[in-house]
Parts: C-alpha cells; sequence; structure tokens
C-alpha cells in the first residue's frame, strides 16, 4: 500500500503472417499497440511500454512509463488486454487496418497488497 508497482512483462512482438487462398495472396501484419491496466482498483488506464525497476532506482521511485500505487490494503487480480493494430495487403492491390482487442491476462496468482508501518526511535545514546 502506497508504495510504486513496476508494470513489467515480456511485450510481445509485431507478428507477421502471409497465406495464399485461391491465387491470392493476404499479408497481415499484427502490432501491439494499447496496453489496458487493470489493477483491480480503481480506473483500467493505458501504457506504451514496460520498463524494469533498476537496481539504481529507490524503493519510492514511481515508473516513468507504466505503474500503479495501490491506496487500500486487500487482495487483487490484475489483467493486461492488448490493442492490436493488423494490417493487411493482398495480391490483388487491397490493403486495409483493423483494431483488435484481445482477450485479458490476469496474473497467475493473485495479488496481495499489505500496509507496512514503520516506527522511529529515539536512541537516548545518540546526541540529538
Amino acid at each position: 500500500m502506497n508504495f510504486p508497482i513496476w508494470i513489467d512483462g515480456k511485450k510481445p512482438t509485431t507478428v507477421n503472417e502471409t497465406v495464399t487462398q485461391d491465387g491470392i495472396t493476404i499479408t497481415l501484419m499484427a502490432q501491439p499497440l494499447i496496453y489496458t491496466v487493470k489493477m483491480g482498483e480503481g480506473n483500467p488506464f493505458t501504457c506504451a511500454e514496460f520498463r524494469s525497476r533498476g537496481s539504481w532506482n529507490k524503493w519510492q521511485d514511481k515508473s516513468p512509463v507504466c505503474g500503479y500505487t495501490y491506496k487500500r490494503k486487500g487482495t487483487y487480480n490484475p489483467s493486461i488486454t492488448i490493442t492490436w493494430k493488423i494490417s493487411y495487403t493482398t495480391s490483388t492491390g487491397d490493403t486495409g487496418e483493423f483494431y483488435h482487442k484481445g482477450t485479458p491476462t490476469n496474473t497467475a496468482e493473485p495479488l496481495e497488497i499489505i500496509e507496512l508501518v514503520s516506527v522511529i526511535v529515539f536512541d537516548p545514546n545518540e546526541n540529538p
């Protein structure tokens, strides 16, 4: 709770596929475009990329590209849905593009968010 979480994962790559049917060749290219993130608390948000927290980052640093900070403790089931941009060309000269929203991908295990409490204790042996 109140700890910045960096959302990281293996980003899908562009997929290219060419097929021929009845003498017509169709080439499809699917590109991951938008990642819609649902953390189980609050509204969904979108990310264009992911980044791992580096060892040089402090624990309180927020992700510069895709992150979230839970406001309440509890158990959550985050998910990410990828919107793909699909472009096509055919051997007959037709071209076009459309968008496809994929199936949400959930985390393997529920995410438990707890509250950490710190206590600062005065050491009477130190000079203030």
